[in-house]
């Protein structure tokens, strides 16, 4: 699909594109250069977190022993990947 740069700089997502990507007025693009081909994604809504920066929040709802991350991990991951399509790094980009 072919799509124009307006003058300024401004860019159509096609709609049949943006329906089946749910991307709605108003999303936030990451973009990106990969070589010579330019590259949008979702961003991510939220930083990456570390069971650290939010220790202790659970405990209101959960008292037994602290569940190591090498168990819960894995799961968080899976969850991200099949909301946002892809993994992240540390960064959180």
């Amino acid at each position: 699909m072919d799509t124009t740069v307006s003058t300024k700089g401004q860019v159509i997502i096609p709609k049949s594109i943006r329906d089946e990507l749910g991307i709605e007025a108003g999303a936030k693009l990451k973009v990106t250069m990969e070589g010579r081909r330019i590259v949008m994604e979702a961003a991510q809504p939220f930083p990456r977190t570390s069971l650290e920066a939010v220790g202790g929040m659970g405990r209101r709802w959960y008292s037994g022993p602290a569940i190591p991350e090498s168990e819960w991990q894995p799961a968080v991951d899976a969850a991200r990947r099949d909301r946002w399509g892809r993994e992240y790094d540390e960064s959180g980009s």
